[in-house]
């Protein structure tokens, strides 16, 4: 997390083009896809994270 809106989620293992990321409660707009909002808390299951598309979320 940064700070109380935005949530970051990068690979972290060489290699891996995908993650599993967990949203905590609320509403959060993905900021690699801008219509898509997703209703936390909720497990976002293989998102897709190749080398330079960086997974991140907005609070709103």
């Amino acid at each position: 997390m940064l700070g109380d809106v935005f949530l970051v989620a990068p690979v972290i293992v060489q290699g891996q083009t995908e993650r599993d990321i967990y949203l905590p409660k609320g509403e959060w707009v993905d900021g690699n896809n801008v219509n898509v909002v997703h209703i936390g808390p909720k497990w976002i299951m293989s998102y897709p994270a190749p080398l330079r598309k960086l997974p991140y979320f907005q609070k709103i």
